[in-house]
């Protein structure tokens, strides 16, 4: 086979993976909360009054089960959310200070940054983990994070600057943000003015005042990057600020249509619904699986497995018409 005959075309259709981070209390667990089919690990208490499904885990070693146990069983869950990294970084600080038993990550292996170095391949460990989660069960990862401020410096500026970034290990940072399809940062819309000064018949800003804080308080997913912040995102046609809503942002990724794509159960849920309410009406189970056959579907040990695009209403349309099976006078049906 040349390589002419191995080109690929067309978008890749895998689970999505986010990394959403900002300050606290600024709305990120709330998101995670409103993901359909969605199961949170969570390592703070960060859910207030929230109902949502969620797996408390106190370390490292049952984050880690945790995903294996989601990788090795069935279950009906779609989407992976960490909540947060932050707080995993800290459960993983202290696995790995224990297992090279000190009480510090500078002291692991002596000294030198191998502390950080072990940090960063067991990162790499867990993102496989992550990874055949999304390869075996076809889930999604929604992780969020904490933000802090860091001073950077820009070879193109005159001076360095603060920004929001991902608040944890440099390394794991870079690792995690590499990974992810989108980085998001979540904020409150607004902007700082600045008094100015009249200064040789020109409006100048002031340099010894102070600046103020002006907006609607607004919060705000952000996509792309910019001096303040870090951000970015693969999927095309997302607009620069969302509001801080998973309506508001699954609508801008067209997470339902491309959920579809990377799970084709997930189309087959209104033509098994429609199988199951038949067979709650006394329609016989051969009737069921004849009609779905009729209109090019597979049916499998565990019900209908596979319906050829085009063909879902018109099969829950048939299905909804199949009369139930006469009862004979015992009670039985012929």
């Amino acid at each position: 086979m040349s390589m002419l005959d191995r080109i690929q075309r067309g978008p890749t259709e895998e689970p999505a993976r986010l990394l959403i981070y900002g300050t606290e209390k600024i709305g990120k667990t709330t998101i995670l909360a409103s993901i359909p089919a969605c199961i949170t690990i969570t390592a703070e208490d960060g859910g207030g009054d929230l109902n949502y499904e969620r797996v408390v885990v106190q370390d490292w070693i049952e984050v880690r089960r945790t995903v294996g146990d989601l990788i090795d069983a069935p279950h009906p869950y779609r989407t992976l959310g960490l909540d947060s990294l932050s707080a995993l970084e800290g459960m993983l600080t202290t696995w790995i200070c224990d297992q090279a038993d000190v009480d510090s990550i500078e002291k692991v292996g002596g000294g030198f940054g191998k502390g950080y170095t072990a940090m960063v391949e067991e990162w790499r460990s867990f993102l496989r983990d992550l990874d055949c989660l999304r390869d075996r069960r076809r889930m999604a990862v929604v992780a969020v994070a904490h933000s802090h401020i860091r001073q950077a410096t820009d070879p193109g500026a005159d001076a360095s600057y603060d920004r929001y970034e991902v608040r944890l290990d440099k390394r794991a940072a870079a690792l995690w943000t590499s990974w992810v399809d989108g980085l998001l940062f979540a904020c409150i819309d607004a902007v700082v003015i600045t008094p100015t000064l009249r200064k040789k018949g020109k409006e100048v800003q002031d340099p010894n005042a102070k600046g103020r804080v002006k907006g609607d308080g607004k919060r705000v997913i952000c996509t792309v990057k910019s001096a303040a912040y870090d951000a970015g995102i693969r999927f095309s046609g997302v607009p620069e600020e969302l509001p801080m809503s998973w309506k508001e942002l699954a609508l801008a990724l067209r997470w339902e249509a491309r959920e579809k794509a990377w799970r084709p159960d997930i189309a087959l849920e209104p033509v098994r619904a429609a199988a199951s309410a038949a067979k709650a009406r006394g329609v016989p189970g051969s009737a069921i699986v004849e009609t779905a056959r009729q209109h090019g579907a597979t049916v499998g040990r565990t019900g209908i497995e596979v319906c050829p695009p085009g063909q879902a209403e018109a099969l829950i349309a048939a299905l909804a018409k199949l009369p139930a099976a006469e009862r004979s006078e015992g009670g039985g049906s012929k």
